[in-house]
């Protein structure tokens, strides 16, 4: 233990003696990513979806899109520039580490970049596709520590976890594949030292990990356990000091007022947390080259790098006190500011977002009946997104699946059967012997129900036996004038655009599993988007050109807060209580700090 101790401060002695060497080339990665790298390829993409005859690629066009010669060119370059990412920002972190940690002199940014670029030559082979898959799929799926900006955020989308997890089956092959993915995880941990660490090409760099990992296992597990440990208990140290440093801040500078003070502590809360988020990587590449070195045993040699001979102009700006200090002052006053304004915002926009009940509250009652739609309602709901279909008579019924198997108990679709057949069914007992009974209720009845007691959000379920069934409910909404309590949408952007021809004045939203490419040439009023698809820059875009973005299907508290704060519109979720629970928790938090001002 003590001297694991001594192997966790020697670690972070060596990051904080050649903290400048990390912090200049993690700035240089990040400026050739930004401005080169995402740049080229979203320029490639356009050219080549506008060479297909796409503007955009959503649900269904982008199997076509992918499956055409110019898809295939995109995934190709899409690979090439990520495997360029992972070996210029991970690459070089690794070369500095190795370097900081021998004791060699520091190379310039160009020559490591150099360097990094030219090992991807080798990872085109048996090896190199096994390495590209860890990287690409293991490592961010096992929220490995070393991933890249660009795959930090991968992660498997909510409706498929919804679907995973309604069979036990299909957890139980999540969890298989999870062990499997961590297994490999461990084996191949240091492919990457060994691809970038090693001058000449290491023929088989995965097995090559694997025994290593395999004689060494024991001490690997020691060595990551305690050095977690020491992570963690550094981490509740800093925060308890930071915690008894603001509270002395607040007894000592009470001449300043306590509003200013307030949020001048949440600022420098916010840089010191974006100082230990940006040391984090290049940590870990320290922890994982000195693993590498102590289970290798191999000869320590200099890399084939030149070396830096004078400091650059960035060099001089680092070691400029004056200018670290002002950078340092001018961060905290941002972060300042930049919170001031966001709980203005999270005050008047961000927890003003309206709830959508799935299928009506499905978690209380039978989906897509007037129980779920009354339990909406109890429940503090916005809207209840209904799915509507049409019977083998043309009329407008609700049912999510193509049949009527799962919540009914007869394998019949829609279409196959008629109004009058269909009210026989009994759509309660499959969800409680208390909703026995339950019927199938009519689009013009949940209309009814509805009126001024919640609004509606109606996905139209179309098909190929389909005939009249977009006019049919836009008749239907304009009859029960309904036109400005609901909103309609669709999986069928086709079926978007009949409801915008025969009625521009119902709001319309287009469901996408995939958005991609210019959405502003979507004739809709809101995108209705997975939450993968979802971020800040996603939102603002859309509410630049007057769009909202509603978001399914958010059913965890982590799902939700993150949704929250990117400002969207309207959740849809199954756990109604749940999320209004959740907005009305931060609208009282966001009320007392607002109070304090």
């Amino acid at each position: 233990m003590k001297a694991l101790y001594r192997e966790y401060k020697e670690n972070v002695k060596i990051l904080m003696m050649n903290i400048r060497r990390f912090a200049k080339y993690q700035i240089g990665t990040k400026i050739i990513l930004s401005i080169i790298l995402l740049p080229f390829f979203h320029f490639i993409s356009g050219v080549l979806m506008r060479s297909r005859g796409y503007e955009y690629l959503t649900n269904g066009l982008i199997q076509k899109f992918i499956l055409s010669p110019q898809g295939i060119i995109l995934i190709l370059v899409g690979l090439v520039l990520g495997l360029l990412v992972i070996l210029i920002e991970l690459g070089g972190l690794l070369v500095i580490s190795y370097q900081s940690i021998l004791g060699y002199k520091e190379s310039s940014f160009q020559s490591i970049v150099k360097y990094c670029v030219g090992k991807i030559k080798y990872l085109f082979g048996i090896d190199g596709i096994f390495i590209v898959f860890y990287l690409f799929l293991i490592a961010p799926f096992i929220n490995n520590d070393l991933t890249t900006s660009v795959l930090q955020n991968i992660k498997i989308p909510g409706f498929i976890m919804d679907v995973i997890n309604s069979k036990l089956s299909y957890q139980v092959y999540l969890a298989i594949i999870s062990i499997i993915f961590i297994i490999l995880s461990i084996r191949w941990m240091f492919s990457l030292n060994i691809l970038i660490q090693n001058n000449e090409k290491v023929k088989y760099p995965l097995k090559e990990s694997s025994k290593l990992v395999k004689n060494n296992f024991g001490y690997i597990l020691k060595y990551i356990f305690i050095m977690g440990l020491f992570n963690v208990i550094v981490f509740l140290v800093g925060a308890v000091i930071y915690l008894l440093a603001s509270i002395i801040l607040l007894f000592v500078l009470q001449s300043i007022s306590q509003e200013i003070l307030f949020f001048m502590l949440i600022g420098i809360g916010i840089v010191i947390f974006v100082a230990i988020l940006f040391l984090l990587t290049p940590f870990q590449t320290i922890i994982l080259t000195k693993m590498y070195l102590h289970v290798s045993k191999g000869k320590e040699e200099e890399l084939t790098l030149s070396y830096k001979f004078k400091d650059n102009f960035v060099d001089k700006l680092i070691k400029n006190k004056y200018i670290l200090s002002s950078v340092l002052i001018g961060s905290i006053i941002f972060s300042t500011l930049y919170i001031y304004v966001v709980i203005d915002e999270m005050e008047n926009t961000k927890y003003a977002v309206s709830i959508t009940a799935h299928r009506g509250s499905s978690t209380d009652a039978p989906e897509n009946t007037l129980a779920a739609i009354n339990a909406a309602i109890k429940n503090g709901a916005n809207y209840a997104e209904i799915d509507v279909q049409q019977t083998k008579d043309g009329k407008l019924v609700l049912l999510h699946d193509k049949s009527f198997k799962r919540t009914t108990g007869v394998d019949k679709t829609v279409g196959e059967l008629k109004l009058s057949d269909i009210k026989k069914l009994d759509a309660g007992s499959w969800f409680d012997e208390n909703f026995k009974g339950e019927n199938v209720p009519t689009l013009e009845e949940v209309i009814d129900y509805s009126k001024d007691k919640i609004r509606l959000n109606i996905e139209i379920k179309t098909n190929n036996t389909d005939t009249t069934l977009v006019e049919d409910v836009v008749r239907l909404i304009k009859e029960k004038d309904f036109i400005s309590r609901c909103v309609v949408t669709s999986l069928d952007y086709k079926a978007i655009e009949e409801v915008e021809r025969l009625e521009p004045r119902i709001k319309t939203g287009y469901i996408m599993f995939i958005a991609l490419g210019n959405l502003e040439k979507l004739n809709v009023d809101f995108y209705s988007v997975e939450e993968t698809n979802v971020n800040e820059k996603f939102v603002t875009n859309a509410h630049t050109i007057g769009r909202e973005v509603h978001v399914w299907t958010i059913n965890t508290t982590e799902s939700m807060e993150n949704i929250l704060e990117y400002g969207v519109d309207n959740i849809i979720t199954d756990n109604v209580k749940s999320l209004r629970e959740l907005i009305n928790e931060k609208k009282t938090s966001v009320k007392e700090i607002w109070n304090k001002k």
